[in-house]
């Protein structure tokens, strides 16, 4: 087994999360190989598209995201291509932490406020098939990244900070197929999102 985190000095409850999945994944398999990288992306994971469409249908049927940052999401996506790429290039998306067990993968995201509330402003970049970039704000390029990690991961869980800080990873089946999300009713999660 190995487990594929790149530590982030700066996001400390994301690191407290990534510590309890190794810990608690070492309790039960104490012979495990701890990888301080990113898993690399499969290439061909890069073509996969988020549609403009469905994300703009999304956003205008949401009720949970914050009015303002949901309205210049929109006008942004406005101004993109119908199929959106994340990035050509593998080094520039990841998870943030992924487990390997024999021939399968399991893909966890620890979602913090921001992730919600879409917060962040500066200019960040989407692609289009052929990859030219579109100029995007942060919050619109990390929300086409959250759908598309939906979109790709076979085995994907996204653990949200209020969830986790209100039940710990002991709630969490580690090594389990599909896709799961953790939240706290009556929050946004991508899984009705989408």
């Amino acid at each position: 087994m190995q487990i594929y985190f790149r530590p982030h000095i700066n996001h400390q409850a994301e690191t407290v999360f990534i510590n309890e999945i190794v810990d608690h994944v070492l309790l039960q398999e104490p012979v495990c190989e701890i990888v301080y990288h990113n898993f690399p992306i499969p290439p061909e994971w890069l073509n996969s598209v988020v549609s403009r469409d469905d994300l703009i249908d999304a956003l205008a049927a949401d009720e949970l995201l914050p009015a303002n940052p949901r309205a210049l999401c929109l006008e942004d996506l406005a101004r993109c291509p119908d199929k959106i790429k994340v990035t050509p290039f593998p080094h520039r998306v990841s998870f943030d932490l992924v487990i390997v067990h024999g021939e399968e993968k399991y893909f966890f995201e620890f979602h913090e406020e921001p992730h919600r509330r879409l917060t962040v402003c500066r200019d960040s970049y989407v692609y289009a098939e052929n990859g030219a970039e579109f100029v995007v704000q942060r919050r619109l390029q990390r929300l086409v990244r959250d759908v598309w990690r939906m979109q790709v991961a076979p085995n994907y869980t996204v653990v949200w900070f209020d969830w986790f800080a209100a039940n710990g990873v002991r709630e969490i089946p580690i090594l389990k197929a599909g896709l799961r999300e953790f939240y706290l009713p009556g929050n946004f999660s991508f899984s009705a999102f989408m």
